[in-house]
């Protein structure tokens, strides 16, 4: 099963994705495809992003972008972005949450919402 957490805080986001579908075999899992698709594609999404279009949104803050991957796992981490993070991950959660809505055995997306203040979980 592919486990998904989008916690979010105020200065940014964490998306930690681990597990394998296991829906059919390594080369041939529509599931495992549709979910890296979609990750992968926020990834360069926020790659891409131009310094100004996020340094002007978030003020005093420097934008950051971490990314870390393994064999089955995935972190994306933002911090100072803008807004251009929370714009992203809004497409992505729906995509993610129609995944897990049709195959429910083998995808989960929890949504975590954290105030200023709180600490961020992180694995």
């Amino acid at each position: 099963m592919i486990r998904i957490r989008i916690t979010r805080w105020d200065s940014g986001l964490e998306i930690f994705a681990e597990g394998h579908a296991e829906y059919a075999p390594a080369g041939h899992d529509i599931v495992c495809a549709g979910v890296s698709a979609l990750l992968y594609g926020f990834v360069a999404y926020l790659e891409g992003l131009p310094p100004i279009a996020t340094a002007e949104a978030s003020g005093e803050e420097t934008p950051q972008l971490e990314v870390e991957e393994g064999d089955g796992f995935l972190r994306v981490r933002t911090c100072g972005m803008g807004g251009k993070d929370l714009d992203g991950v809004a497409v992505i959660r729906a995509g993610l949450g129609l995944i897990a809505s049709c195959y429910p055995t083998f995808v989960t997306v929890d949504t975590r919402i954290h105030r200023k203040g709180d600490e961020h979980e992180s694995n």
